[in-house]
């Protein structure tokens, strides 16, 4: 059993001015579990625990998304909140289709997705348990930051493992090379 799940993930370079902002608001909210910027992503489709089994079958799914769906130029935009608990920035971009034919294939390998509209973003941090840190200001800090665009040209299977040092290691990976 592996905890999965599919996403983009931008170039590090691209997202340095993103970093700097981020590196001061660290410091104003101490009480936030900030997401390290080597792990920032764009979820297309968080899979949970998924058999080792059912594995062979998504890949296969996920090849064929990919074929089908051209690279996608994307961008970094304001920042946005899920209540007091996620501090993210959002993704601009035509990526939910591609999300869209990621969780298809998902079910179509019998792995069950949650049920709702896809929000393009980057997680940047999350609130601990029994802390209350109002995001609001945050969110405003967070309104000019201005990275360029990048062609987002592949996705990959992701595993996670929690624990008091989260990884992220790369199961697969495919080029995308449909056309418009």
């Amino acid at each position: 059993m592996a905890r999965l799940f599919v996403a983009v993930t931008p170039p590090p370079q691209v997202l340095v001015p993103l970093d700097a902002v981020v590196a001061t608001l660290r410091s104003q909210a101490p009480g936030l579990s900030w997401v390290p910027a080597e792990r920032w992503h764009v979820t297309l489709a968080f899979l949970g625990d998924v058999e080792a089994g059912a594995q062979d079958d998504l890949s296969n799914r996920l090849e064929r998304v990919a074929r089908r769906h051209p690279p996608v130029t994307v961008g970094v935009g304001r920042g946005g909140r899920f209540g007091q608990r996620v501090l993210w920035v959002a993704v601009t971009g035509e990526l939910a289709p591609l999300a869209r034919a990621v969780a298809r294939a998902a079910g179509k390998a019998g792995i069950e997705v949650e049920d709702r509209s896809w929000r393009g973003h980057l997680t940047l941090a999350r609130s601990r348990p029994g802390r209350f840190v109002d995001l609001r200001d945050l969110v405003s800090s967070l309104a000019t930051v201005t990275c360029p665009e990048w062609t987002a040209s592949a996705f990959a299977l992701i595993e996670s493992r929690l624990g008091p040092n989260p990884r992220h290691t790369e199961v697969d990976s495919w080029e995308l090379t449909g056309t418009d």
